[in-house]
């Protein structure tokens, strides 16, 4: 566990999909504010986070001909020392009777899919002491929301 910038978390994984196929014709659209505070947290696990949200929004916008937009905003509760993530994307959405198992173990709509992406965000997000939510509508795109605690869970400091 160390100290996370997540702006700087968040700019350098998008560099590093950028180059891949999948993001061929993806616009980016990040909502960051320069005085977001550092976080505790394992980094390596919080990219594999963003990866995979990152990765799912590209495939579920696959061939769409509508503008294929992911934005990542983050932002800082002060109040409750949390910083809240958003990433979110101009895809079909997710539907509703879907929405429940969607950090399930193995549940994929993908056909080469696993299943086990989201579920493994959602373990890293609790671990960090964090939640993890989705909403959605068809047609309207998804939208993931993950807080995250400054100081990590339980008696870290």
């Amino acid at each position: 566990m160390e100290r996370v910038d997540l702006n700087a978390l968040i700019q350098r994984s998008v560099e590093f999909v950028r180059a891949q196929n999948r993001f061929d014709g993806v616009e980016w659209d990040l909502k960051l504010p320069g005085s977001l505070p550092e976080l505790r947290g394992d980094p390596g696990q919080l990219q594999q986070v963003l990866l995979n949200l990152f990765m799912n929004s590209a495939d579920a916008m696959g061939g769409q001909t509508a503008r294929r937009v992911i934005t990542v905003r983050s932002d800082h509760d002060e109040r409750r020392r949390r910083i809240r993530l958003e990433v979110s994307d101009t895809g079909p959405g997710i539907a509703a009777q879907l929405l429940p198992k969607v950090f399930e173990p193995h549940f994929t709509t993908k056909a080469e899919g696993h299943g086990f992406g989201l579920s493994t965000s959602y373990r890293i997000v609790t671990n960090h002491g964090g939640q993890i939510t989705v909403d959605s509508a068809t047609g309207q795109g998804a939208r993931f929301t993950i807080t995250l605690p400054l100081d990590g869970p339980g008696s870290w400091s």
